[in-house]
């Protein structure tokens, strides 16, 4: 059996990159027996479990431990559930309802995914005195009181509305225990829930530690670095490791074990920890694996109208960014075939690029985006190319055209529309945009192993400045010594057919290399290792 420790937060459904749901699916397609241990609040697993098809894992709670909540699938509370008066105003929104008693703000009630009852905040005098936590299997999960605004303390519930403890916020966290339920923990009184939650946790693997083969896959973060410290005694643990500010000597520390495994996604981690550890006699059992699996599904570049440029703009440089910017958008001007998409996650970069693609295409055909004349042709070309154009329309074209600048304002119009800035960072956003780009552009000194996998998927190559595992130099992909060689290697893919196809080829046999076939096999190698030794 495997068990699988996730990191997630409660109200999210964005998790297409987390490691442990990644690794969970790898496993399950390879029909490998699987059990998810969460040790944190997630009223709403079931709905995330579900978002990726894996609403029938078995799962074990601590905190369903401590509530003695024993319910696996439960209908959600509706607002109509709740003791709400009913001469309450109601006022809908798309995120939930507010409710008012004499025009002030009495309550909010919040959703989960737009659907789920999931919270609702408690105000008096326009200040918030409580929130109700609801867990999607029906019932209030816990309640958090204010006072002035402050915190003050937590209370959680059975699903009978019983309070099992309570977190006093005013005394660092401490948490007691209800009376009627002392008799179920170690102790009545806790110095903070992390503490209670450790102690479930460990009870509960001893109790179904039947051989001595219990193997944990998790992702651990400063807040479970405990738990994993304690597991590490007493089962295989392999911990993915694949935030970069998490590599300190301490966290390190941590997970030195003998029965423990550090895993990385390429070798830049795995020189990065050797920098940093030097302990001989107690060396660090750092593994490469890739927390993603790749799996054919090519793109559709070849039935694109241009080839478009993905780049993941990640933290560099300003001046970086505003020279890179320039001489892309220089190959998007000289080639009609070619367009440009930037991935650009803060508001920052964001505006930088929108400013450096503004001037760029001003300077390089001298007109002005902001102008009259501008606005009018790139609104006609839009309705042109929507077929949308009326008589009159047509008419006033007619007489535009006799404008000495009409031709630049045609290519400016034009260019614009081939070039898209965006701000998501949902793995949708980035699974469309991989599917529909030619090449990808990723010059992080980390590349993102999402994003390579992702690429590799697709069929397209791949260009970046430091060398990984995911990427053959000059096959799937080119390493660039610095970014003044971005452009050649941009043009050795869209211009040459057949090195683009080259790195198709390539890719296809990368498929294999990290299908999830071959990570099943190499951690299941590892934990047969750890029994070894």
């Amino acid at each position: 059996m495997v068990y699988f420790i996730p990191n997630w937060r409660p109200y999210t459904l964005q998790l297409g990159y987390n490691i442990i749901i990644s690794q969970l699916a790898i496993f399950q397609d390879n029909n490998e027996d699987c059990t998810l241990i969460t040790n944190s609040f997630l009223p709403m697993l079931t709905y995330q479990l579900n978002e990726f098809g894996l609403l029938n894992t078995p799962y074990w709670q601590a905190l369903d431990e401590i509530q003695d909540v024993h319910i696996k699938i439960g209908k959600p509370l509706a607002i109509e559930d709740l003791p709400l008066s009913s001469d309450l105003e109601r006022v809908y929104s798309p995120r939930g309802v507010q409710f008012l008693k004499d025009d002030q703000l009495y309550a909010k009630a919040n959703y989960f995914a737009g659907k789920v009852l999931s919270t609702i905040e408690y105000y008096q005098d326009n200040q918030l005195t409580a929130i109700d936590y609801f867990d999607s299997r029906g019932f209030l999960s816990r309640r958090g009181t204010y006072d002035n605004g402050v915190p003050y303390q937590t209370q959680l519930y059975n699903p009978l509305s019983e309070v099992v403890l309570t977190i006093n916020h005013t005394q660092n966290d401490q948490v007691q225990i209800a009376e009627p339920f002392q008799k179920r923990f170690a102790h009545s009184h806790y110095s903070k829930l992390t503490d209670l939650i450790s102690e479930v946790s460990q009870n509960h693997f001893n109790q179904v530690k039947t051989d001595p083969e219990i193997k944990i896959i998790n992702n651990p973060t400063e807040d479970s670095l405990a738990l994993t410290h304690e597991l590490q005694r007493k089962c295989q643990v392999c911990s993915f490791l694949t935030d970069a500010n998490l590599i300190k000597r301490p966290f390190l520390a941590q997970l030195s074990a003998k029965n423990s495994a550090i895993l990385v996604p390429n070798q830049l981690f795995a020189a990065k920890i050797k920098r940093i550890w030097h302990e001989k006699a107690h060396p660090l059992n750092v593994k490469i694996v890739s927390p993603y699996a790749a799996h054919l599904n090519l793109g559709i570049s070849n039935s694109m109208e241009q080839q478009v440029i993905f780049w993941k703009v990640n933290q560099m440089p300003e001046r970086t960014i505003r020279r890179l910017t320039q001489k892309l958008l220089q190959v998007v001007i000289e080639g009609k075939d070619k367009a440009l998409a930037f991935g650009a996650n803060h508001e920052a970069i964001h505006e930088v690029l929108k400013q450096e693609v503004i001037t760029g295409i001003e300077n390089h055909f001298d007109v002005s985006l902001s102008s009259t004349d501008f606005k009018w042709v790139h609104k006609y070309l839009r309705l042109k190319k929507g077929h949308q154009l009326t008589p009159k329309l047509r008419k006033r074209a007619k007489e535009k055209e006799q404008q000495t600048n009409w031709d630049q304002l045609v290519d400016a119009s034009e260019t614009l529309d081939r070039i898209k800035i965006y701000s998501n960072n949902e793995p949708s956003f980035y699974q469309q945009s991989i599917h529909e780009a030619r090449v990808l552009v990723d010059l992080d000194r980390l590349p993102s192993p999402y994003l390579q996998v992702s690429a590799i998927s697709a069929g397209i190559p791949q260009i970046n400045v430091v060398k990984t595992n995911y990427v053959d130099y000059d096959k799937n992909g080119i390493i660039i010594k610095n970014d003044l060689h971005l452009i050649k290697a941009v043009n050795y893919f869209l211009d040459h057919l057949d090195h683009w196809n080259q790195s198709l080829v390539a890719d296809i046999s990368k498929i294999e290399m990290f299908s999830s076939e071959k990570i099943v096999t190499e951690i299941n190698s590892i934990f047969k290792e750890m029994r070894r030794n």
